[in-house]
Order: structure tokens, then sequence, then C-alpha cells
């Protein structure tokens, strides 16, 4: 004899069911802490099914019957993001914010699964002087050597592609060479504000009072605004490498001394990457930004010299290490 299941019944059965579910999307709801779950499609759909009593998740083992927390999954000490740990370095924790332009990639994939081909360092874009997208990808040739390739908007005019190449362009294949050159092309590209890069063909040194000679590689200016917490941010940002001073020290005859010595032996190339290294950080530095924003109407005298000259020291011993010079 068949037996009816009343459509009330069958109701409530479906509803507790996808109450589980929805419940175990959160697997820390357990221990009271409410948070949001990390997911392909951002909580849209249901992602977690339990057909199995026991399911890892991250770090931790679920229990599926009560929704507890079973047990933490035993880190091996011999891995460590040094030495390429597989959960820890072959994707990202968060999704690419520029997923949906690649649907054929995971939105968790890292420079579409081909790492020893390209980099991505901050998975964003920078913009050129009409603030249109410029795609960087960055390779390595066969010899070993950084190399940017740049992909603009459809639509681009020839014009501002041309600009893009002679001032920005330039600056940031310079500053590829080095590995602290790229730390800093990542933060320029990871930036909240916009960036504008100029090589200008000035030559910036002048005598000072005390006959002392000041020169000038380059100079970040933006329009500081002050944050309740007294911190200070900044909107766009222009950075002018002065490619006439480069021109100028690396041509000296004499061997010059000490830093500036330095930058003579790394040529005009190393100049204009150094430079871009140093102003990087006035530009982005968030305590550099701060500290320059109290200067200015604070009355505060903070050096604001001592990060961007020991990034840009770096970036020209590197550089030099490259050519094995000394």
């Amino acid at each position: 004899m068949k037996r009816k299941i009343n459509r009330p019944v069958l109701v409530l059965l479906a509803f507790v069911l996808v109450s589980v579910s929805l419940q175990a999307q959160n697997p820390y709801k357990s221990l009271g802490v409410e948070m949001e779950t990390l997911t392909l499609s951002k909580g849209k759909y249901i992602e977690f099914f339990a057909n199995d009593s026991l399911v890892r998740i991250g770090s931790i083992i679920l229990d599926t019957r009560n929704n507890r927390i079973s047990s933490f999954v035993q880190r091996d000490t011999m891995y460590s993001e040094a030495n390429l740990e597989p959960e820890v370095s072959s994707r990202f924790l968060s999704p690419d914010p520029y997923a949906a332009d690649y649907p054929n990639l995971s939105p968790y994939s890292y420079v579409a699964n081909n790492p020893l081909l390209y980099t991505d360092p901050t998975g964003k874009y920078i913009v050129d002087s009409e603030g249109n997208r410029v795609d960087v990808t960055t390779t390595q040739d066969d010899d070993g050597n950084y190399v940017n390739s740049y992909t603009f908007a459809d639509g681009t005019d020839q014009s501002v592609i041309d600009d893009f190449n002679a001032n920005g362009g330039t600056i940031l294949n310079a500053m590829s060479m080095t590995g602290e050159g790229r730390t800093q092309l990542g933060n320029l590209v990871d930036a909240e504000h916009s960036i504008g890069l100029t090589l200008s063909d000035e030559t910036k040194v002048e005598r000072l009072s005390d006959g002392s000679t000041r020169v000038r590689y380059g100079v970040t200016s933006s329009i500081l605004t002050e944050q309740k917490d007294g911190s200070f941010t900044t909107g766009h940002t222009d950075i002018t490498v002065y490619a006439g001073t480069a021109k100028l020290i690396a041509g000296q005859p004499n061997q010059l001394s000490g830093n500036t010595g330095l930058r003579q032996q790394s040529g005009v190339l190393g100049i204009i990457g150094q430079t871009g290294t140093h102003e990087g950080v006035h530009a982005t530095n968030p305590l550099n930004i701060t500290q320059r924003g109290q200067n200015q109407f604070k009355g505060a005298n903070h050096n604001l010299e001592t990060v961007p000259n020991a990034a840009g020291l770096r970036y020209t011993r590197q550089f030099l290490k490259l050519f094995n010079k000394k």
C-alpha cells in the first residue's frame, strides 16, 4: 500500500535542508563569529553541500551533522610561503577584481595559471594620460631580463600611446629591471589615487647660498587632504623624472663620490629607474604622505627622504649588480 506524503511536509523538509545549507556557508557561526564567507559567486549561490559528514574548509574539518568544527588541519612545518606551500602560493585568497573580464579563468587563478611566464604584482591596472586602462604584462626573456609590455584600450589615440611610451613607459621599464623597482612599480599600480608619470628633459642643478650644489633628479606633487584621525591622503599625483639631470650626472668625465657616484655608474637608464623608485615612495607610502602633510600644514619637521633614499639606493645597487658593476 502506497503512503502519501502531505505537500506541507515536503515544503517543511525542503526549508530545513536549505536552512542547514545556508548555515553551513559560515562554518564559524558555531563559534559566535559572524562573517561574510568567501565564495565564488559572492554569496549569490549555495556553494557548500553537506554530502559528507566531515568536510575540509581551509584549515578546519567541519562536522556537517552538527555544524561544529571537528578538528584543525595540521600544518606541515616543512612548508612555508618561501618554498611554495601549495595551499598558500598557488591561489589568491580573494577573487581577482577584474575576473569578469576573463570568464574563461578562475577568479582565484594567478596570471592565467602561467607563473613561469607572467607576473602580476597587484591584480589591478594603470591608466594613461586620458584615464584609459593600460594592461601591463611583465615577462622575463631568455636572458632573465624583465620586460614590460602595454596593451591600451580600444580606440586609444595614437598620440596618447606615444606619450605614455615616451614618459610613463620609459620610467616603468627602467624600474622593472630590479626587484626594488618592481616593488615600487606595483605600489604605483596599486595606489587608490591616479598617478601621472612625466620624463622631462630639464636639468635641475642649482648652487646654494652656502656654496654647495643641489641636484634634483625628480619631484612628486599632489594635493593633500587631512582626515579626521590626523592622517593625510592624496588625490591625483604627478611624478616628474628629470632626464636632463640623469644625462648630466651619467656624462661626468670624472668619477663622482658617494651615492652620486653609484648613480653615475648606473648610467642614464639606471638613474631614471632609481628616481622613479624613489619618487614612487613619496607618491604611495601612507606614512610619507601623512608626514608630508604634517610638514606642510602643521609645522612639523619630518625627514621625508630617509625611506625614499633607502629604496633608491637598493635599486641602484641591484642595478649595478645586474651589470656586474660595483
